[in-house]
């Protein structure tokens, strides 16, 4: 193999830098903000979530000469995602858990994203409202080989509806 024929293209790569430049400052990971039930004081202890994802059922056909034709189905508003959440030393996370699974209680969670940018204000878009999820919570490590973690509870979410602010629905 020969490497005679590279060579820098040091225009080429400034054009794509400016092209990337041009779309504007990107959101970090973690300028988020997930309040479960309209209760901040359990917003703070959400250390990671997932922000859902969006499609349809994919309808598959088959034509003459076998060949395969897509179209889209149903719209798919219902699924799962994780949080990750750290519990404070009041159990005020375990007590909600308990409370929303033994009582069969149906919550709202509210995603944001929320740029330093922005001053922590979410885009229309960036505003997304799990609707009438259930919870559960799998098991929570807890070790004393380390000393320096955080207890933290993994939650399983099950929504029914997905609102996004900025689509009207």
């Amino acid at each position: 193999m020969s490497f005679d024929a590279s060579a820098g293209d040091m225009p080429f790569l400034q054009d794509a830098y400016a092209q990337n430049a041009a779309v504007g400052e990107k959101i970090s990971a973690y300028e988020f903000r997930a309040t479960l039930d309209n209760n901040p004081d359990l917003s703070v202890l959400v250390r990671s979530s997932q922000i859902p994802g969006i499609g349809r059922e994919v309808i598959e056909d088959k034509t003459s000469m076998g060949l395969t034709m897509n179209q889209h189905g149903a719209l798919k508003n219902a699924g799962e995602i994780s949080l990750q959440c750290v519990e404070s030393g009041d159990a005020r996370l375990v007590q909600f858990i308990i409370d929303a699974v033994h009582n069969r209680r149906y919550i709202d969670i509210q995603l944001e994203l929320t740029p330093e940018s922005k001053s922590g204000v979410a885009n229309a878009y960036h505003d997304i409202t799990l609707l009438h999820s259930l919870l559960a919570s799998e098991a929570a490590d807890v070790s004393t080989d380390d000393t320096t973690a955080l207890l933290k509870f993994p939650i399983n979410v099950t929504y029914n509806w997905i609102r996004v602010a900025g689509a009207g629905v």
